[in-house]
């Protein structure tokens, strides 16, 4: 190992007047100043010679970092701004689907109601159907009775005028049959006549006696 050896006074302080000059006031923190000293802690001489160029790469490091930092940031910035627009677009499609289905939802609703319509007026149909059915069956039969009914009259006026003439001829008969009997003369003795006549012949016959 090799043993440094000590700086006179006058040396260390060129070296530390050096070192000071080439450090601008309030830029590096005190921990980055004595990690700088401790890489050359067996070489003043570098320590103060090197300075200028130690925060010159300093300046450019941090620089570099700065630029890091900004395009990191940017970076960020533009992977937030996508994931956002993207959350957007994700919530503006789950939205517009949220509408089609209700709309879709509600289209079935109303084919449904529609279709249960559509059954209610075939079933209403049906029974209108059905109901005008029998009124043609009843008035069917309404009207097979009437020509029955009809019928039936028909053939008892008809009964009745057969029978009207032989009536008729029969009552004109019975009524010539009295008119007959009324006209011809009673020739059944009568007992009361008979005898007034006997006495009208006895008193006749007296008289001429007389």
């Amino acid at each position: 190992m090799t043993k440094v050896k000590p700086l006179d006074k006058r040396t260390l302080a060129v070296l530390a007047k050096k070192f000071a000059d080439g450090l601008p006031e309030e830029e590096f923190s005190v921990a980055s100043l004595q990690g700088y000293l401790l890489k050359h802690k067996a070489q003043p001489e570098s320590a103060a010679n090197g300075v200028e160029a130690w925060v010159q790469g300093e300046r450019e490091m941090r620089e570099r970092l700065k630029r890091e930092k900004e395009a990191r940031e940017i970076r960020e910035k533009a992977l937030r701004e996508k994931r956002k627009k993207e959350a957007q677009e994700k919530d503006k499609a789950k939205k517009a689907q949220d509408k089609k289905d209700k709309e879709l939802e509600r289209v079935k609703a109303l084919l449904a109601e529609k279709e249960k319509e559509e059954e209610l007026e075939k079933m209403r149909q049906q029974l209108k159907d059905k109901e005008a059915e029998l009124k043609k069956k009843e008035e069917e039969r309404k009207k097979e009775l009437e020509e029955e009914k009809t019928k039936k009259k028909d053939k008892k006026e008809g009964e009745e005028e057969e029978k009207s003439p032989s009536e008729e001829k029969s009552t004109e008969e019975s009524d010539k049959d009295s008119v007959d009997e009324k006209s011809e003369p009673d020739t059944t003795p009568d007992p009361e006549a008979e005898a007034s006549g006997t006495t009208s012949s006895s008193a006749s016959s007296w008289g001429e006696v007389s």
